[in-house]
């Protein structure tokens, strides 16, 4: 059992990691118009379900999304910069609405993966507790990858964000917001890579040091009740 469990560990980490590289296109278009910069110098009002946002809301918290995106950026385009980008961005955009599509793809992906590893952490530590095992160093790791999730997550769907900002805004006429949410995003994928990171080296070195231990600990828990056995069995038969 503890052997499925870090080949999930593996795998988990392996979609994790590889996940993030799709976007590196994304990163490549925004460090690409940087460049360019520095060389030169769905429905109309609100249905009856009180949690669906209208695409009026919608287009007010992305406006207020975008000037948060332009107070961040610290130095201002010349006008000649700001022509080159309005220039470019509408190519830029269509890159990004195809790239946010296999994102998508892999993140579903990724939520499929934690899934699994959560259930089999669950019927892990179920068995071991039956067995007689300590899980306290298993248990406190299995929080602390719930609570990574949760960053990761959270993260995501931020990326994700910025990124459909960047899709839906009109970015011939602001070209100041359309650069500064593509230095927004390159913040945010280098806090995600940071964080996976950070989730693989913990996976793969501290997680699978404790199934490692408990492997051994349930190893040498089954030879000792085997012994045990034995010397019932042949107490019983000389009685």
């Amino acid at each position: 059992m503890i052997n499925k469990v870090m080949t999930v560990i593996l795998s988990l980490t392996f979609v994790f990691i590889t996940g993030p590289l799709v976007t590196n296109a994304v990163e490549q278009e925004v460090t690409t118009t940087t460049e360019l910069v520095q060389s030169d110098n769905e429905q109309d009002t609100a249905t009856a379900d009180e949690n669906v946002i209208s695409e009026e809301e919608k287009s007010q918290q992305r406006a207020a999304r975008i000037e948060e995106y332009k107070q961040k950026k610290i130095e201002k385009l010349a006008e000649t910069q700001a022509k080159r980008v309005a220039s470019r961005c509408k190519s830029a955009q269509g890159k990004i609405t195809s790239l946010r599509s296999r994102i998508s793809s892999t993140n579903e992906n990724r939520r499929s993966v934690y899934r699994v590893m959560g259930e089999k952490l669950d019927k892990l530590v179920e068995r071991l507790v039956k067995a007689g095992i300590d899980t306290t160093k298993l248990d406190t790791a299995r929080e602390d990858i719930q609570a990574d999730l949760k960053v990761l997550n959270a993260s995501m769907e931020s990326y994700n964000t910025v990124l459909v900002d960047i899709e839906e805004m009109k970015c011939q006429e602001d070209p100041e917001a359309f650069q500064a949410a593509l230095e927004e995003a390159r913040v945010l994928l280098k806090t995600l890579r940071e964080q996976a990171q950070e989730f693989r080296r913990f996976s793969t070195n501290e997680l699978r040091t404790i199934l490692q231990e408990l492997k051994i600990q349930l190893e040498a828990k089954k030879t000792v009740d085997q012994d045990t056995l034995q010397q019932t069995q042949t107490t019983g038969g000389q009685n």
